[in-house]
């Protein structure tokens, strides 16, 4: 994969790791429930759609 490539790959990535963190920030047990659930939805969202970028990368699993 060529330097431009890496790059912007790694960029959506952050992109998608940035949504979890700021969501699981907001993660707070005494949050009313339905907060928690709208934030929480949006984390799996943001987990599916990295884990479907990872998956389009091609790179070694060992």
């Amino acid at each position: 994969m060529a330097l431009v490539e890496t790059s912007r790959v790694r960029e959506v990535l952050a992109e998608q790791i940035g949504v979890i963190r700021e969501f699981a920030g907001k993660l707070d047990s005494s949050s009313d429930f339905r907060v928690l659930e709208a934030d929480i939805a949006e984390i799996e969202g943001a987990l599916g759609a990295l884990k479907k970028e990872l998956a389009a990368i091609p790179h070694r699993h060992e």
